[in-house]
């Protein structure tokens, strides 16, 4: 386990499950909406207990009782009997009713569905322990559509819960995308907030969020061009025209086919180059230190005396959900002739 109080430090944890032999499969999931993360666990064939195992969180209980972390509670939620092989599971609310139920594949066998019943499965009525549901919305481009790495965090009554978007887990699996949050039955306030640090690093916050029921968070991500990284070099070409390469960052993720660059050229208005423009190559990349560079390299770009102005934009494909991020900066252009030489950069 992580050691909360001294982060990156793990401690060995081991004797604070009940022992439950070689797995083949094992997922965290709040079965009970207790508000802890429990553990279902697949259990090899050639174990002296095989099939399904449900570990049960005990929470603070288990460090002021002695009692372990994990429990099995196998028997007591009906997956004793189950002791056939299984070659694959899937843990999601197949129902919506707030719960999570768990379905189980099996390479010999029928598959086998087992319905959560801390709430009547199929019933309108929410369950008696409280609960919230996170579905993400990637509409934006500025990160991947399913939301992987995507870390949510949901706050009630200063109690917190951290679940992460998987993309993949298991044997052969991958979690449910949609996610279960329990909160206990100690929840007062009938609203929650739920903070979402997307993949590319941006944090975003969604207050107001109703218990007992599923928000779907529209990702805001914005790209936020970093002002005083922009930098523009400037070379001119004896054909009377010029070059540019311009240079920026990003702090968050960001579709780079929505970069533009703008060159208001004196005496002649405002060009718009995008990626796939004429006479422009455009490259990207992470940066180790977080974030992302972009550069656009421009030829053929018209040669006049007097002021360019430039700017560059970064953007995500759904305007609704941020604003454009731009910074702009000046050129000023005192040579412009045709004649003999090397390209010669006149400004940096």
């Amino acid at each position: 386990m992580n050691d909360p109080a001294d982060p990156g430090h793990f401690i060995d944890c081991t004797a604070w499950a009940d022992e439950i032999g070689p797995t083949t499969d094992l997922r965290p999931v709040d079965f009970d909406l207790d508000g802890w993360i429990d553990l279902v666990a697949v259990a090899d064939a050639t174990t002296a207990n095989p099939g399904v195992h449900l570990l049960r969180n005990t929470g603070d209980a288990g460090l002021s009782v002695g009692i372990p972390y994990f429990r099995d509670v196998t028997a007591e939620v009906g997956f004793a009997a189950d002791s056939e092989r299984v070659s694959g599971l899937a843990v999601a609310d197949f129902l919506g009713d707030g719960d999570v139920d768990l379905l189980l594949g099996r390479e010999l066998d029928h598959d086998t569905f087992y319905f959560s019943a801390v709430a009547a499965d199929g019933a309108t009525e929410p369950p008696s322990s409280h609960w919230t549901g996170v579905r993400l919305n990637v509409e934006s481009g500025a990160n991947n559509r399913s939301g992987v790495g995507a870390v949510v965090t949901v706050e009630a009554d200063g109690v917190t819960t951290t679940q992460a978007i998987d993309g993949g887990s298991g044997l052969g699996s991958q979690q449910c995308t949609a996610l279960r949050f329990g909160l206990g039955d100690a929840v007062i306030s009938p609203e929650v907030t739920v903070r979402t640090r997307w993949p590319g690093g941006f944090e975003q916050i969604n207050d107001n969020v109703t218990v007992d029921s599923e928000v779907i968070i529209q990702d805001e991500t914005d790209p936020t061009v970093i002002e005083s990284s922009l930098v523009a070099y400037v070379y001119y070409i004896p054909d009377n025209t010029l070059t540019w390469m311009v240079t920026w960052d990003t702090a968050y993720s960001y579709a780079m086919d929505l970069d533009r660059v703008l060159i208001t050229v004196p005496h002649q208005g405002t060009l718009i180059y995008t990626p796939s423009s004429d006479h422009v190559t455009a490259s990207t990349g992470r940066k180790s230190s977080g974030g992302y560079w972009h550069r656009f390299y421009i030829e053929k770009v018209p040669c006049e005396l007097g002021t360019y102005i430039f700017t560059v934009v970064s953007d995500t494909h759904a305007p609704q959900f941020t604003v454009h991020t731009t910074a702009s900066g000046q050129y000023l252009s005192t040579y412009c002739a045709s004649g003999e030489g090397e390209p010669n950069v006149i400004q940096e």
